[in-house]
């Protein structure tokens, strides 16, 4: 029995109605929200050309829109629906199956023992209703074959279609519902990558280079391969254009300042032997610069800027040059032995050797370090839920390497580490902006570093 057809991009299952099928290949299929947020990123007034998700083979956007794109033939045949109808039918029993066997063998205490009874219930009661669902739409489905209908045959085909269809889809967002989600990630009853509430991605047509999110929306920093780096600004929802903010030869990297809706960019001149930098201070609303200073340090890339209430902070290696204002860097050093990977407020954060978090502030006065525990993902100990979201709704602090994503205690600096692949499915580089209702992951993986691809979780 063939698996179900899926977006290539978010993995969700397709309809005939919103599945599309690009020029590359028959099998690059994506549906209607994906293909949308390819198009939102493409620039105005350009040559809307873009890179398969996929095989990243250039493809011209048709001058018609969307509805151009070919439609997947395979989703408008009968008998694939019928093949669909009686998986997903199998599905359910044996997940009902498995999640009933795992909750009656796991160990529980004795006052869980009531709470592990009512989840029997509630996950028995909850596929029982939607098992017979689907049976009586087989059933009905049956009927409505062997029935002389006074209508053509191609109408009683296209019931038939829209029936199946209606009712995949309904069991498709039945497992995505705020419930079934919830239960999924309270009680560790998934088998692999916990699938948030939401998901999307935007794709842009040069590589991404940095995240940086913000409370209601979040900045992306591309580099083309002429060395022209563009700012965008991105609200978190999906189908919204980016606003473009800045874009500069030579711009190298980029920071926030918290208030008055600013951002710093650097950029540099690399025909003198020891670049000239020269930072920006950037309005998001009119794309402006109100600020610029431009100064000359002994330093080498990678560089990275942390903004201040009054001032700023160059970071490269083991020196942090700090800037005042009208006043010349003054360079801190200190032999860390450690990669630099993120400021929070006044907190420096470095990776040392052997899984060591190094924490320190921008003069290099104190000096704070702290064994990292690598910790399980196995299914019995591990809860997505409590170990990591309802962390990071209360303050918790973020780090990613790639390999690994660090969950830090913002006073205390304890902190446990967690493979990406096991927890997401992928790696590549992550960021994340946390609130008390919602948990969004941002990453950007190492084969489409162009595409950026949210995943969004409700506390």
């Amino acid at each position: 029995m063939p698996s179900p057809i899926i977006c290539c991009v978010c993995d969700d299952m397709l309809f005939y109605e919103n599945s599309y099928t690009l020029a590359c290949s028959p099998v690059h299929r994506l549906c209607r929200k994906c293909l949308c947020s390819i198009n939102v990123c493409l620039p105005p007034r350009t040559n809307k050309n873009f890179r398969c998700p996929v095989c990243r083979e250039l493809i011209r956007w048709p001058s018609k829109g969307l509805d151009a794109f070919k439609k997947v033939p395979e989703l408008n045949s009968l008998n694939y629906l019928r093949q669909q109808l009686l998986l997903q039918y199998n599905n359910l029993i044996e997940e009902k199956i498995l999640k009933i066997e795992y909750l009656m063998t796991r160990p529980v205490d004795p006052d869980m023992e009531y709470h592990n009874r009512e989840l029997r219930k509630q996950i028995d009661n909850g596929y029982f209703a939607k098992i017979n669902q689907l049976k009586g739409v087989a059933e009905e489905v049956e009927l409505w074959d062997g029935y002389p209908f006074q209508d053509s045959i191609e109408a009683m085909r296209r019931r038939l279609k829209i029936v199946i269809s209606q009712n995949l889809l309904g069991i498709m967002m039945w497992k995505r519902s705020l419930y079934m989600y919830r239960l999924e990630v309270l009680e560790g009853l998934h088998d692999g990558p916990v699938q948030p509430q939401n998901k999307f991605f935007f794709q842009f047509r040069d590589q991404i280079k940095g995240l940086y999110p913000m409370a209601r929306k979040f900045f992306v920093l591309t580099c083309s391969s002429t060395s022209v780096g563009s700012v965008y600004q991105l609200p978190y929802e999906s189908h919204i254009e980016p606003d473009m903010i800045i874009a500069k030869d030579g711009l190298l990297n980029m920071g926030i300042a918290k208030r008055n809706d600013k951002i710093m960019v650097i950029s540099t001149d690399k025909k003198e032997c020891y670049p000239r930098i020269r930072t920006d201070t950037v309005s998001t609303a009119s794309g402006n610069v109100v600020d610029s200073v431009a100064f000359q340090i002994k330093i080498k890339e990678p560089l990275r800027i942390v903004c201040h209430e009054m001032s700023f902070s160059l970071v490269s290696g083991d020196n942090i040059y700090r800037k005042q204002k009208a006043k010349k860097p003054e360079m801190r050093t200190r032999e860390l032995n450690g990669k630099f990977v993120k400021a929070i407020d006044n907190d420096y954060f470095y990776l040392g050797p052997d899984h060591t978090l190094l924490v320190t502030d921008r003069d290099f006065k104190r000096l704070r370090k702290r064994q990292v525990t690598i910790y399980s993902t196995d299914r019995s100990k591990f809860s997505f839920l409590r170990d990591i979201l309802l962390k990071l709704g209360d303050g918790f602090h973020f780090l990613s390497t790639g390999k690994y994503m660090y969950i830090v205690h913002p006073r205390t600096y304890e902190s446990k580490a967690y493979e990406t692949v096991k927890v997401f499915g992928i790696h590549g580089f992550i960021e994340c902006s946390a609130t008390k209702e919602v948990v969004t992951f941002f990453i950007v993986t190492p084969q489409c570093r162009e595409k950026v691809l949210l995943l969004q979780y409700s506390l």
